[in-house]
């Protein structure tokens, strides 16, 4: 029985632990109505893009802890978003308010960035405009599917570039 209390009490601490050694994520975007599709079912545009931005922001925490060293700080800023998918207003109710995504709805994500250490030195910075053709063949299979599940995967690919170099030891 005590083996088993300190297997869940070591799975309750362990993400914390890693979530207080990951880089810094600050996420933030132009207002709803400058965006090209944010909108998600039910909600208005203010709500989706307030969503959406939070699901970016978790996906791109999680990446962190992969491919940004802990002292590090990514700052990024959304001036466009073009979520997968899109809304067929002829179809009938409750079908409308379905996102369908089909290939010719591409994911689009217009954003400045930068990523500076803890001593607020650049080390890296610029604008980018990820778009995805192939989004549909190019996802990951996981469980994981929600508003901005494509979105995440563009933004995981780009990040991967910056991956810190691990000395082993």
């Amino acid at each position: 029985m005590k083996t088993m209390i300190r297997l869940l009490t070591l799975a309750a601490v362990l993400p914390a632990a890693v979530v207080l050694n990951a880089a810094k994520i600050n996420v933030s975007s132009e207002p709803a109505d400058k965006m090209t599709d944010v909108r998600i079912a039910h909600t208005s545009d203010k709500e989706s893009l307030s969503i959406v931005l939070d699901q970016i922001r978790k996906g791109l925490q999680r990446d962190a802890n992969r491919f940004l060293a802990a002292d590090q700080t990514l700052d990024i800023h959304f001036n466009d978003i073009d979520l997968a998918g899109d809304f067929e207003p002829w179809h009938r109710v409750p079908w409308d308010e379905i996102r369908w995504v089909r290939d010719f709805y591409i994911p689009r994500l217009k954003f400045d960035y930068k990523i500076t250490n803890a001593d607020g030195s650049v080390l890296a910075e610029g604008k980018e405009n990820l778009v995805d053709p192939a989004f549909q063949m190019t996802g990951s299979m996981t469980l994981d599917r929600n508003e901005t599940h494509y979105e995440r995967q563009m933004l995981t690919d780009w990040l991967r570039q910056f991956r810190v170099k691990k000395n082993k030891s």
